[in-house]
């Protein structure tokens, strides 16, 4: 039985983000319902954020399969009862500390 969904994702901008995020979503036959996109709270991350309907055993694959497109830092999925709560609030904050330090990381990565 399908269920509403909420997929937030932090994305680096550029040219192809919306249409690799479209495409996942498409190759797995998953219609978005609604999508918002808008800067984040750190600046040069865009948070997209994605409602869909589908089975709750197909939210981690696409979970998965979004983390793995080169923009996506983070994807994150909650009911929609979910979103206005102080814990999915304190997800996002705790994901955006992730990607900063991911970030701040890649640099030193690519150095050595």
């Amino acid at each position: 039985m399908e269920k509403q969904f909420w997929i937030t994702l932090f994305t680096d901008e550029g040219d192809n983000t919306l249409k690799s995020i479209t495409d996942t979503f498409l190759s797995q036959g998953i219609n978005i319902q609604q999508m918002s996109a808008k800067e984040s709270l750190i600046p040069s991350l865009m948070q997209y954020d994605i409602l869909v309907n589908l089975n709750p055993s197909a939210i981690k694959p696409l979970q998965k399969g979004l983390s793995k497109l080169n923009t996506v830092h983070k994807a994150l999925s909650y009911e929609p009862k979910e979103k206005s709560s102080s814990n999915i609030r304190e997800k996002i904050k705790v994901a955006l500390k992730a990607v900063v330090r991911k970030k701040q990381m890649i640099p030193m990565l690519s150095a050595s």
